[in-house]
């Protein structure tokens, strides 16, 4: 009878120091009822404490704001590579040979976005679609 209230004693306390882990209280009152109290207080100590799993989120979510900002930081934008070389090219710095070579690299290495212009050229009557620089 001592080694039952004993081993119900012990499951208690260990449930208690599981109530600030991952494993929670019933979690770590029942695994020392059915295993041991012993071994409920190695899974229990083993398990994450909810400030170590709230502090990973918290990292993770920074660490992803971060990768979001350096990714979109490095897009270009097909409107503004344009601008530069017109600028290029209205500064002298370059011929209108290569600036229909480069604008045609462009063209062809980033995408062009859909913006409310090239939506309003496609569905008007009488304009190709195509913005012409």
């Amino acid at each position: 009878m001592e080694v039952f209230l004993g081993w119900i004693f012990f499951s208690i306390i260990v449930g208690a120091i599981g109530t600030n882990r991952n494993i929670g209280f019933v979690g770590a009152f029942f695994l020392s009822i059915l295993l041991s109290p012993l071994i409920g207080l190695i899974f229990t100590l083993v398990s994450k404490s909810n400030e170590q799993i709230e502090f990973e989120k918290q990292l993770l979510s920074q660490n992803k704001k971060q990768t979001d900002g350096i990714l979109n930081a490095n897009q270009k934008s097909f409107t503004d590579e344009l601008y530069k070389l017109k600028k290029l090219l209205d500064s002298g710095l370059i011929t209108s040979e290569e600036f229909e070579s480069e604008k045609e690299n462009i063209r062809r290495n980033i995408p062009i976005k859909k913006t409310v212009l090239s939506l309003y050229c496609s569905q008007t009557p009488g304009l190709s679609g195509e913005l012409r620089v």
